[in-house]
């Protein structure tokens, strides 16, 4: 069968719904699909498309959108889907993991379909892109042309928890799948049973920017506290700059993450939005406590019971308890965290669900 995957990102490129999107190309091809995927951001220097299809190669060919303006990104984008108006009726699923929920409405009555969530409703209504009195311009907007409630509209919807369902539509829908995004296998969450004493207390790791990861905030959260941080990945350079505090080490490879992380005790995670924050899966699922705010509905699936959901008047007061917290009780909520992970955020479970959504389509 046919399959096309419509993304944000390039598969093989670091991020949650990326993984995600690569762990769906490689199932669908160890059972024998033909995939091939179409990215918004696709940068031909840099990403190499996942598809034997030369029509698809070609429709990929352009400029990097991250370079550009927002207008031209956007009229970027308008070009892009009438790209894949011309192709989607080839291939017998299209799934559709971008943030872009406008589509028209031949797309939306057809059940070929599949929109994977990759947000929660805070984005989508731009509590935090471009302010609430936006927000109401936008839905009129969609309104006019016939779109009450975007995520209505489609047909068949994969959402990451139950709670990411219910607040983007508190009805019922037509079909809906609940699969979360995983990181490792069980077989690689279980080796990290074996929980050494670690050293380092806090880390952050993901990309270094203040408009959605909040690290300025972070920086002097950590300052202000007389706490030690030290930070992987890429981004703002003029945010990663040492002191005291905070130190910055420099970007990190998907494999070097597993043997970077088990050295810290906490990862902090104090982003703005998130759609489901995969470095929280990647936490747990290597015994690490993740400290988040409750930037997505996720979250408080997550970690209920497996680390700490905080805000600006608990944060100072959880920060300084976990940095005092003896090895014992480190290593508790340690175990607590990969078991979890082991249940409900490994390969196998996003596998055996995926393959039943395949099988509801007949493929």
């Amino acid at each position: 069968m046919k399959i096309l995957i419509i993304s944000e990102n390039p598969h093989n490129t670091i991020g949650g719904i990326e993984k995600y999107n690569s762990n769906l190309i490689d199932l669908f091809i160890n059972n024998g699909h033909d995939v091939h995927e179409f990215s918004f951001n696709f940068n031909p220097e840099k990403n190499i498309l996942f598809t034997p299809n030369k029509k698809l190669v070609e429709l990929n060919k352009k400029t990097d959108s991250n370079k550009l303006s927002n207008w031209k990104r956007l009229k970027n984008i308008k070009n892009d889907k009438k790209k894949i108006n011309k192709i989607w009726k080839d291939y017998d699923l299209i799934i559709n993991s971008t943030a872009n929920i406008a589509w028209n409405k031949e797309i939306y009555n057809s059940n070929k379909w599949l929109y994977v969530q990759h947000f929660n409703k805070d984005f989508y209504t731009q509590k935090y892109i471009a302010g609430k009195l936006l927000s109401p311009i936008i839905y009129f907007g969609m309104w006019l042309i016939g779109i009450k409630n975007p995520f209505k509209q489609f047909q068949n919807f994969v959402f990451f928890t139950p709670d990411d369902k219910y607040s983007l539509i508190k009805n019922k829908m037509k079909n809906y799948y609940i699969v979360p995004i995983c990181a490792f296998s069980k077989k690689e969450i279980k080796e990290n049973h074996k929980i050494k004493n670690k050293q380092q207390n806090f880390i952050f790791f993901g990309r270094i920017d203040n408009k959605q990861k909040n690290i300025k905030y972070t920086k002097k959260l950590f300052t202000k506290n007389n706490l030690e941080i030290e930070y992987y990945g890429n981004g703002d350079a003029k945010l990663m700059i040492d002191d005291k505090y905070n130190k910055f080490k420099g970007s990190f490879t998907k494999d070097e993450i597993k043997s970077i992380l088990p050295k810290y005790k906490f990862s902090v995670l104090l982003s703005k939005y998130e759609g489901f924050p995969y470095s929280i899966v990647e936490s747990l699922s290597l015994g690490i406590i993740p400290i988040s705010t409750s930037n997505c509905k996720s979250i408080n699936w997550l970690l209920k019971e497996n680390g700490y959901i905080v805000n600006k008047k608990n944060i100072n007061k959880i920060l300084n308890k976990c940095s005092s917290m003896d090895d014992f009780e480190i290593k508790k909520m340690s175990y607590k965290c990969i078991n979890f992970a082991f249940n409900e955020l490994c390969l196998e479970k996003f596998n055996e669900k995926w393959i039943s959504i395949l099988n509801d389509f007949n493929i």
